[in-house]
């Protein structure tokens, strides 16, 4: 109703000015060769008005019609948009109800209609329905679909991702996160990845420089792992001919965490095979005080000082004082109690198995009484008796694999065959499982899987 009186109120006003211009006195004479030609100037004015109105309109005719083409193509638009949202909603549907072969077909038939933008979710649709279909010879198909797309292209290479990491190829892996981090340098979950995959491929030196860019994304992982690539660097130098560079790794790895047994163990050593003997017992002494570990006694065994002439039992004293700093240890008084039998010091040895017996009820005391008593009283019934502890006892203190719950007598970077790193803590409760130990979690992510 408005739109009608507003176009009556145009058309009076042009009608009132016509007739305001009409009724003006007045006349326009035109001389043209011998004619002359005399207009009254309010019929002038009229005419003038209606040549601009027919301008006017004239213009907006052609201006519509050069439209015409973008607004047929706008409604075509439209018209595809509306049957690509209606094919969607219903793909939706059919998948909700397990009729994926349905779900894939009105998908396709979504991203058909829907402009490249908006395709999304379609491609989504598809890659989910062709996943659940479980009858496609490419497993990585359904992830090529999603890579079609700016939105789902970082669903697509995470899919590849951990596809290649199912059947154990790392380094597609480890290339596909890259490429992913790369195109999505603002998403930090693929730092986690991107390092994981390093690791597995076992690219030391690029694992320490992501540990060096993203200390604040990985965390722990960082503080936790980087001791063990270092002794990981340490140990590769050393087997392959270079005792320098591994003595740089193995500082390293001492500074990173010099409380940690294997790094201490590796960085004593060195200076031990360089002849640097009061270093290393420097080292080793401030070691084994702040804590007995067995990993320690191969050391003391190589920095034992030289037999005297007139002083006896040189090695026996030697770790007697090494107890002293631990006198309620169960493997000061174990490492007393071996040199005791291998220096025949038969009551001595006695003397420290008994005080080992009072502090823990390992397999190793009862192997060392069972030592004893076949270098003795050599009695079968009581050799028999200590077999029978000893096969019920559990050992001291072992290295755990925080995944797999599996014991390992010394410590490594790599647990195989599940090509795990750095799992493996010291642990005096042997019985017990770690908390991560659960059926179905022994590694999170596709990472476990593979292994």
């Amino acid at each position: 109703m408005f739109r009608a009186l507003w176009y009556i109120l145009k058309i009076i006003v042009v009608v009132g000015v016509a007739v305001y211009l009409m009724v003006q006195p007045g006349e326009i004479m035109i001389d043209w060769h011998d004619y002359q030609i005399t207009i009254q100037l309010g019929y002038a004015a009229v005419a003038l008005l209606i040549a601009f109105v027919m301008v006017a309109g004239l213009s907006e005719m052609v201006t519509r019609l050069s439209l015409w083409p973008a607004h047929l193509a706008r409604s075509r638009a439209e018209r595809r948009r509306t049957k690509g949202y209606r094919a969607l909603m219903q793909s939706l549907s059919a998948a909700a109800t397990g009729d994926q072969q349905n779900a894939y077909y009105l998908a396709h038939r979504a991203q058909k209609f829907l402009p490249e933008t908006e395709s999304g979710l379609p491609l989504l649709l598809q890659a989910q329905a062709m996943a659940q279909k479980g009858d496609v010879e490419d497993q990585d198909e359904p992830y090529k679909i999603l890579i079609k797309n700016a939105d789902t292209a970082l669903l697509g290479i995470q899919g590849l991702t951990q596809n290649a990491i199912l059947v154990g190829n790392f380094e597609k892996a480890l290339l596909l996160a890259r490429k992913a981090f790369a195109e999505n340098p603002k998403n930090l979950s693929l730092v986690r990845a991107v390092y994981d995959l390093e690791i597995k491929n076992r690219l030391w030196n690029d694992a320490l420089v992501t540990l060096d860019k993203h200390k604040k994304t990985l965390g722990e992982v960082a503080d936790q792992d980087l001791k063990a690539i270092y002794i990981v660097l340490g140990d590769m130098a050393k087997d392959q001919g270079r005792p320098d560079e591994a003595v740089e790794f193995y500082k390293k790895a001492y500074r990173a965490d010099s409380e940690f047994v294997p790094a201490n163990v590796r960085y004593i050593q060195s200076f031990i095979d360089a002849g640097a003997i009061r270093k290393a017992r420097s080292l080793l002494e401030k070691a084994w005080k702040r804590e007995a570990h067995p990993d320690y006694i191969p050391l003391w065994n190589a920095l034992v000082p030289e037999q005297k002439t007139g002083k006896p039992n040189t090695k026996f004293r030697w770790f007697q004082w090494i107890a002293e700093f631990h006198p309620q240890s169960e493997i000061a008084q174990l490492a007393l109690a071996r040199v005791a039998i291998e220096e025949q010091l038969w009551g001595e040895a006695r003397i420290a198995l008994a005080q080992a017996e009072k502090f823990g009820k390992s397999a190793e005391i009862y192997k060392l009484w069972v030592l004893l008593e076949e270098k003795t009283s050599n009695k079968p019934e009581v050799i028999r008796q200590w077999l029978d502890r000893a096969y019920q006892a559990s050992p001291a203190g072992t290295w755990m694999c925080l995944k797999t719950g599996r014991h390992f007598a010394t410590w490594q970077a790599i647990v195989e065959p599940e090509n795990l790193f750095n799992t493996l803590v010291w642990t005096i409760d042997v019985a017990a499982k770690p908390a991560s130990f659960i059926a179905g979690d022994v590694i999170s992510g596709a990472l476990a899987a593979s292994s």
